[in-house]
This record gives structure tokens, C-alpha cells and sequence, in this order.
């Protein structure tokens, strides 16, 4: 006796769902590498306070601004208290006229930051700096002091003397900057090439990370599955 079977699929249905399925199992392949490449660059960041300890809690993957597509990125909002006033110095940003002012001193060391009454109602870009480039600026702007004052004055802003200054708007750590001083070892940071590193380290094991992980295994299967029409 002799039995036979037939499954019945619709191909014209698989034909039309191709591309979504491709792009179900780019997106879950991305996901992947995404968090792969996340992971190799976190383990090469050097141990320490300051600078080095804000790149390593920045660093993460996640969902881009297109649905589905996942990315590294760096991105810190931080508070001035956390950057070493020592190596770092910071650009204004903003269009109001108190921005445009300061603007035209940048870059500030933080410590060299004036209080204005109010606040100041601009953004703020950190960077990383050697202690030489720090103190450079600070020079500068202590010869500078009497002009500052007074372009600030001149457009109705009331300096204080003893307060700390208040940044009414966002103060962002510039993380591409640093990344590119750690990678290249300038500015004071030692030479670790920790993005090429983890990009090369990628290229080796990048299968490994999307056929090691279930979930992404699951995605690609489910994705070319005919019971999936």
C-alpha cells in the first residue's frame, strides 16, 4: 500500500510576501549585530571615573528612528558636575542674543562659565580636553574677562559673582569627539582602537552572533515559513 500527501500553498501569496519577509529577518539580523558590536566596544573602554565612565554608560544599541532598524549610539545628556572641570571644555549653542555672545568666546572651560541672572538659556556641547588645551582657554578668557562683561551687559545681562552658573537648556557630552580621541589616542587619552577593534571582531564572528542567538534563529525560520502566509 502506498499513501501520498500534498500540502497545498499559495504561491502567488509567498511571491507578494517576500520582501516583507526579507525585511523581517534584516531587521532581527540588525537587532543582533547591533547588541554584538555593543558589547565588543563596552569591553574595550578602559576602566575610570570621569570622561572614560560617561562613554561606557552611553554606549548602547537600540531602535533607530525607522522602525525596526537597530543602531549603536553614544549619547549623553549629563550635569557639569560630572566632566572634570580639569579636561574639558564646552561650546554654546543657541541663536538668542545671550547664545550669540557667548558663543563668540567658545570654547568655555567650565570653570571659567559665568552666572547670569536667569540663567542662561542655551545648549551646551562637552568635550574632552588635555589639561594643556584647558588651561590655554582659561588664560584666554581671563585676558578676555573686561570684553566679556561687557558684550554681556551690552544686551541687558546681569552678571553674579558668587552663584554658580544655571544652564537653562540641554548640556550634551560630545561622545563622538571623545571616541575618536580614545581611538587615536590624543588629547591625553591612551591609544585603544576599541571601534575598529569591535567592527573587525564583527566581520569575524558576525554569523556567530545572529546564529547563536534563539530569538534571531526563531525570526528566521518563522519569517520563510509557509504556514506564515
Amino acid at each position: 500500500m502506498k499513501v501520498t500527501g500534498r500540502a497545498s500553498i499559495d504561491l502567488s501569496a509567498y511571491r507578494a510576501s517576500i520582501n516583507t519577509r526579507i525585511d523581517q529577518v534584516r531587521k532581527s539580523v540588525a537587532k543582533q549585530m547591533a547588541a554584538g558590536l555593543s558589547e565588543e566596544v563596552h569591553k574595550r573602554i578602559p576602566d575610570g571615573p570621569g570622561w572614560l565612565q560617561i562613554y561606557r554608560d552611553a554606549i548602547k544599541f537600540q531602535e533607530g528612528e525607522e522602525k525596526g532598524v537597530w543602531e549603536v549610539v553614544g549619547e549623553a545628556q549629563i550635569v557639569l558636575t560630572q566632566v572634570p572641570a580639569a579636561k574639558s571644555l564646552a561650546f554654546f549653542e543657541g541663536m538668542t542674543g545671550l547664545a550669540t555672545v557667548l558663543k563668540s568666546f567658545n570654547p568655555w572651560p567650565i570653570d571659567t562659565i559665568l552666572a547670569i541672572q536667569g540663567g542662561i538659556t542655551a545648549d551646551l556641547v562637552v568635550r574632552p580636553a588635555s589639561e594643556t588645551e584647558t588651561m590655554t582657554h582659561r588664560h584666554r578668557h581671563a585676558a578676555s574677562q573686561t570684553e566679556i562683561k561687557s558684550k554681556l551687559e551690552s544686551i541687558g545681562a546681569v552678571l553674579l559673582s558668587y552663584d554658580r552658573p544655571e544652564i537653562n537648556g540641554k548640556i550634551v557630552a560630545d561622545l563622538k569627539f571623545l571616541s575618536l580621541r580614545l581611538e587615536h589616542g590624543l588629547g591625553g587619552f591612551p591609544r585603544v582602537p576599541h571601534w575598529s577593534a569591535a567592527v573587525a571582531q564583527g566581520k569575524r564572528r558576525g554569523d556567530k552572533w545572529v546564529t547563536g542567538d534563539e530569538a534571531t534563529k526563531r525570526a528566521v525560520k518563522d519569517a520563510f515559513s509557509a504556514r506564515q502566509i
